[in-house]
């Protein structure tokens, strides 16, 4: 089945080659209608106060001082100056080899991913959570910025990553193992007090929103300067 599925999708790429920008923009515009009808749901008409705290309360219920300092570990690896370090290293990379289209590609997704977040709490103003914290946080809470900006960072980096895996099967594995951190990454963020589950669905929602449409300029980009 993972044979056939595989032989179809290159059978269409080679057949129509601008396909897969199409299904990127369209992805990109679900995602965020998406996180129009979260953000809507949350904090216009309360209809998500039972799935935050049913959820908190499940996380809450392994807590202990041991798995807090895993979390508060896990969770800095969704913070901008984690992130923002290993984007140096990774892009000094790619000049050295002048790589400039994944480097611009990265930049752009990263930055304009951080800036987005920015202006989205600034125009929800949503406090945080005020039942329990293990670590301390400022600013607003929705949507949540280690999820939304990590899923722009990694997610483009996995992409480009996966343009040098010839295997379908390492690229499949490559954006599973991907998916699973940032997910970790968004739990942490619940476990340590600092952000509702709503909170990080809408910034996975806003995060994939402007990565698949990132992805998406970049093939369209790539796509008019092969032909």
């Amino acid at each position: 089945m993972y044979n056939i599925i595989k032989d179809i999708l290159s059978s269409l790429q080679q057949k129509w080659p601008g396909l897969y920008i199409l299904i990127g923009f369209l992805i990109s515009g679900l995602m965020l209608a998406e996180f129009a009808e979260l953000a809507w749901k949350t904090l216009f008409v309360q209809q998500m106060a039972f799935f935050d705290h049913l959820i908190i309360g499940i996380v809450r219920y392994y807590a202990n001082h041991n798995l807090d300092k895993i979390m508060i570990h896990i969770t800095t690896l969704g913070s901008a100056p984690f992130y923002g370090a290993l984007s140096v290293l990774i892009l000094i990379g790619l000049a050295f080899f002048r790589k400039w289209l994944e480097a611009s590609a990265l930049t752009v997704c990263l930055l304009g991913g951080g800036l987005l977040n920015y202006l989205l709490k600034h125009l929800f103003v949503r406090a945080r959570p005020d039942m329990f914290h293990v670590i301390k946080e400022t600013g607003y809470s929705f949507p949540s910025g280690h999820a939304m900006v990590s899923l722009c960072f990694y997610g483009m980096l996995a992409y480009l990553i996966s343009l040098k895996i010839s295997s379908w099967t390492w690229r499949f594995v490559l954006f599973i193992a991907t998916a699973i951190f940032i997910v970790i990454i968004g739990i942490s963020r619940i476990y340590l007090g600092v952000h509702y589950p709503t909170d990080v669905l809408a910034g996975y929602a806003a995060g994939s929103t402007w990565l698949f449409f990132c992805i998406s300029l970049l093939m369209w980009w790539e796509h008019k300067n092969n032909t």
